[in-house]
């Protein structure tokens, strides 16, 4: 709670609250599975649409499964969180600045007479009159812990490696997607569950208020993206970076909205880490082992080609493997609409090839506990049918769809950068010479190792 509090250490938060999300998780499950109830799985942080497939079939032991996998990453976490607590001791007695996000501003993403908001980390006001300082933008977007003041941090320590730690005339955002478990006051956008945000559905209405006003979360990032515009004229780029959930968020986000560019300023979308992708056709790896398991053909690290893609098989028992959010079938109501602003489905997947999109990916996530009890904790990845069906842990998935890219374009689509030992850290990911020249280019590298 000390740790939590003090606003020293990001890193210390972080690894804290990675105890304490699983120390709830394990208190809440046993109630929350028994009742059947995905609502509350969700809720108790069991579920999620991960879990939606074997709730429908009624295999209650892969959610049991996957609640064993938290519960045996959580004397992981508790190590961490005792290091990450020391850590901030050492620091502080020698005198060393530590990042304080400052405190979140309101920014309205919903229309009508009392129009939603979403709470933002802005290292310039977004409210004041228009200001000719700003001329870069990094959007950085938090992952299934929201920590979106964490997120801050890391977005201002990877501008300091960079050479342009303080710079006015770089921005810093941290949009704060919020659940009901974090109890929003009244008139902030908040999704039932982190599996909503991620895939650019609709917020929640707010039952206790009244207000049925909802928002997507992809309209509400355009709607921030518009503020930001309107507020730097002299705006010349942005970028748009996550890492784990927030990496899903990014990739699908650059998929979805007709934002390529704001007034002259292009976009680039940094996708660091996700558990899954949104595919833009309905084939996958091929050949795979029945149970979506193990038996991958490739070396966990660097899977080689050429690869086959193929439709799943009937047999596979993975009959949403290609919907919402993991393909172009049973879109939500943004997507819908997107598919119609760009012309179809082949206008909308041309046009995302045609984007400034990066797949940073650690060469050292390749946990996946269901699999691989032995590897500790995979962070909450997706090993659903769906998510299995992409590949066996981020890494392989990352190059995976990479490769589908390639071969259903027919050449090279995005770049896809390694960052050597890291696994799944944003603040590692981030800082490193990869990502510092993901979010800033090629230059912001030099001499960071």
């Amino acid at each position: 709670a000390w740790v939590g509090r003090s606003g020293a250490a990001p890193r210390a938060r972080r690894e804290c609250r990675d105890t304490r999300e699983l120390l709830g998780v394990a208190a809440r499950a046993p109630a929350a599975m028994a009742s059947g109830s995905l609502r509350a799985m969700n809720i108790a942080g069991v579920g999620g649409d991960e879990e939606a497939g074997d709730l429908r079939e009624g295999d209650f032991d892969g959610i049991r499964r996957r609640t064993r996998a938290k519960r045996a990453g959580m004397a992981a976490a508790a190590v961490l969180c005792i290091a990450a607590m020391v850590t901030v001791i050492v620091v502080s007695t020698q005198g060393v600045d530590a990042c304080v996000p400052p405190a979140p501003q309101a920014v309205v993403v919903g229309q009508g007479s009392s129009p939603l908001a979403l709470r933002v980390y802005a290292s310039a006001s977004l409210s004041g009159a228009p200001s000719n300082v700003v001329t870069d933008a990094l959007l950085m977007q938090h992952g299934t812990l929201r920590n979106a003041d964490d997120y801050y941090c890391t977005a201002a320590a990877a501008a300091a490696a960079a050479g342009r730690a303080g710079d006015p005339s770089l921005l810093l955002l941290a949009p704060h997607f919020e659940i009901a478990d974090d109890a929003p006051p009244a008139g902030i956008a908040f999704w039932t569950s982190n599996a909503g945000w991620k895939r650019g559905d609709e917020s929640s209405p707010d039952q206790e208020t009244g207000d049925t006003q909802r928002v997507s979360s992809f309209a509400a990032a355009d709607a921030l993206l518009a503020t930001v515009a309107a507020t730097f004229p002299k705006l010349r780029s942005i970028v748009i970076a996550g890492h784990s959930a927030g990496g899903q968020f990014v990739q699908r986000y650059a998929l979805g909205t007709s934002d390529a560019a704001r007034d002259n300023a292009p976009v680039r979308f940094v996708a660091a880490n996700p558990s899954s992708y949104a595919y833009l056709w309905d084939k996958r790896l091929s050949p795979q082992s029945p149970a979506g398991g193990g038996n991958w053909s490739f070396p966990a690290t660097q899977p080689t080609a050429p690869f086959a893609f193929a439709p799943l098989p009937a047999s596979r028992g993975c009959g949403n493997y290609n919907s919402w959010k993991y393909g172009l079938e049973a879109l939500n109501t943004y997507m819908q609409e997107a598919v119609g602003r760009a012309g179809g489905e082949a206008a909308l997947a041309q046009r995302y090839v045609e984007r400034n999109v990066t797949y940073l990916l650690g060469t050292a996530d390749t946990c996946n506990s269901a699999i691989q009890p032995a590897c500790g904790s995979d962070h909450n990845l997706d090993v659903s049918c769906e998510g299995m069906a992409q590949g066996p842990w981020r890494l392989a998935r990352g190059l995976i769809f990479s490769a589908a890219l390639k071969q259903q374009f027919g050449r090279a689509v995005h770049a896809v950068s390694l960052v050597p030992g890291v696994g799944h850290d944003h603040a590692a990911m981030f800082t490193s010479p990869e990502g510092l020249a993901a979010l800033f280019g090629a230059g912001a590298a030099r001499g960071a190792r």
